[in-house]
């Protein structure tokens, strides 16, 4: 393995049965194995291996849902990069298993690549232009973030929130994953009952796009101790989603999507409650 500079890194976790590992821990090795047991992805990620953290669940309840943050020491100043995972959805497939051990990194693509969704025969690919392979990690973006890691002073890695398969969840929560994901209930399902209002008052699909439209091209603006931004950012998204399936599956399309309704399509949302210990 590549060795970092010398840098503070610590490492936090709100439940005694989530473990947190990382890259100077004693056992560091033995879980990266476990959570990466092929040697073709180990190696795609070595460079990013002195920054990251192996996630063991210890405990008996799977986890559904985890967010972790990177808190980087940069120049006086504090940069996070947070990072969430769900299974919802795929209740067979959780995030981590009972008894298992995840992969996490400061890197978006890292992560896709730990944790299965860039598959192992997909960590190279043609770099254009060259003829030749290069690494995920080294393309443009993510070398700039890699950069920024590796000269970081110090690094604290936090398992942020763990939600268990049944709602309950533990954690500082200092993204606001939860905000977030509330925010997102609230768009689903007042944008929901607009159109729905406006379908059913005959409006014609051009004047239904525009209004789409708007939703989906609005500002989305940061405000100190709001989180009215994770609202329009929902609602952006479901605007987009919902102006794309009527272009492309009419009215009816539409209608037939927006059937479902919030407690249907985002029950993992309306199931969230504390208590996880």
């Amino acid at each position: 393995m590549t060795h970092a500079k010398t840098q503070l890194v610590t490492v936090e976790s709100p439940l005694h049965w989530i473990l947190a590992t990382a890259y100077h821990d004693p056992g560091f090795e033995d879980k990266l194995h476990a959570a990466t047991p092929e040697l073709e992805v180990r190696t795609a990620l070595t460079t990013v291996l002195p920054y990251s953290v192996v996630v063991t669940n210890n405990g008996t309840v799977p986890v559904a849902a985890i967010a972790v943050r990177f808190s980087l020491g940069v120049g006086g100043r504090v940069v996070n990069r947070d990072f969430f995972y769900h299974s919802w959805g795929q209740p067979d497939h959780p995030v981590i298993p009972a008894g298992e051990s995840r992969l996490f990194t400061p890197l978006k693509t890292a992560n896709a690549i730990a944790g299965g969704i860039i598959g192992a025969d997909k960590v190279t690919r043609a770099h254009p232009g060259t003829g030749g392979a290069i690494s995920p990690l080294a393309l443009p973006g993510e070398a700039s973030a890699l950069s920024m890691v590796a000269g970081a002073d110090s690094i604290h890695i936090s398992v942020d929130l763990v939600i268990a398969p049944d709602g309950r969840y533990a954690g500082p929560d200092s993204a606001a994953t939860i905000s977030k994901l509330n925010r997102q209930l609230e768009a689903y399902g007042t944008m929901r009952g607009d159109l729905l209002a406006r379908l059913e008052h005959g409006e014609s699909d051009q004047t239904v796009a525009e209004w789409l439209g708007s939703l989906a091209e609005q500002r989305v603006t940061q405000v100190p101790g709001s989180t009215i931004h994770h609202l329009t950012l929902s609602q952006r998204q479901y605007a987009s989603t919902w102006l794309h399936v009527l272009k492309t599956g009419g009215r009816s399309g539409l209608q037939a999507l927006l059937a479902t309704s919030p407690e249907q399509a985002l029950s993992y949302i309306v199931s969230l409650k504390g208590g996880l210990q």
